[in-house]
């Protein structure tokens, strides 16, 4: 009996929440591929799920699942699907299957069929405990899936954070045209993974970020981050982190104007392993 005690902690542990006005935004290490969780204080989105790797094996029900359930969390207020490629949308099912969502919103509805799901567009907003979220893009419809891709903006006093699935430049292009200074963001969720179609040098000037988050798998065959598109980000002066090396991304951004920081799940929760 003495051992059901020690196992109180446990089984009463309550995660801390953000702050009213404050954020969580954690960049999933799902391999080659993209999924995030946005927390504030009473609520919780999900960008992208990640892939689907096989009948029976998808990081949605491998990576994003056991994340809320650590968080306490036992439905998605909000799931953003940015495109149909299965390394964003794979692991959708299964948290459609798993979490009642109240929201859904993707570029590529007809792929989430019967699951109902708003097609994004630019102009949505709503706001969650004093923290803006906006979707900026697809400001037109693109030839290009990937073009087409929901893109987020995240944004509280102390920091703002831009999710843009896999848009390329000539997207990157229509987002700084349109929206200009408005664009600018301390967090970037690096465009396409890294990608050299991506990235480009317009986009980097209005967003100006201080933190590139690359979703990336360790040795991916697409050779992303392409070393162009990391050299842009470090002439800029952006501090690039990669899901690859330093495992799952976690930006906090508080209520107060400044206190923003963003770190690598294995340099914080360090193992022998990771020497």
């Amino acid at each position: 009996w003495l051992g059901l005690v020690l196992l109180l902690p446990a089984a009463t542990y309550v995660p801390e929440r953000p702050a009213s006005g404050g954020f969580r935004l954690v960049l999933l290490d799902v391999g080659q591929g993209l999924a995030a969780a946005v927390e504030t204080r009473r609520h919780i989105l999900v960008f992208d799920t990640g892939a689907r790797l096989g009948p029976r094996f998808d990081m949605g029900s491998a990576a994003v699942e056991p994340y809320l359930r650590a968080r306490g969390l036992d439905r998605i207020d909000t799931l953003v699907i940015s495109h149909g490629d299965n390394d964003h949308i794979g692991g959708a099912e299964s948290l459609l299957n798993h979490f009642p969502v109240a929201k859904t919103y993707t570029s590529a509805p007809e792929k989430l069929a019967p699951f109902p799901a708003a097609t994004c567009t630019a102009g949505q907003h709503w706001t969650w405990d004093g923290v803006d979220f906006a979707m900026l893009a697809p400001l037109e419809k693109a030839y290009k899936a990937n073009d087409n891709s929901c893109v987020l903006r995240v944004r509280a006093r102390a920091g703002t954070a831009l999710l843009t699935g896999d848009i390329e430049q000539r997207a990157e292009h229509l987002l700084a045209e349109r929206y200009g200074p408005e664009l600018r963001s301390e967090i970037l969720v690096v465009p396409h993974h890294g990608s050299k179609t991506s990235s480009g040098r317009e986009l980097l000037e209005a967003v100006k970020p201080r933190y590139a988050l690359i979703p990336a798998g360790y040795l991916n065959r697409f050779g992303f981050p392409h070393e162009t598109v990391v050299k842009r980000y470090r002439e800029i002066g952006a501090v690039l982190l990669n899901t690859a090396a330093s495992g799952a991304l976690v930006a906090t951004v508080e209520k107060e104007v400044g206190k923003l920081n963003v770190a690598g799940h294995r340099s914080e929760h360090r193992r022998y392993w990771n020497e």
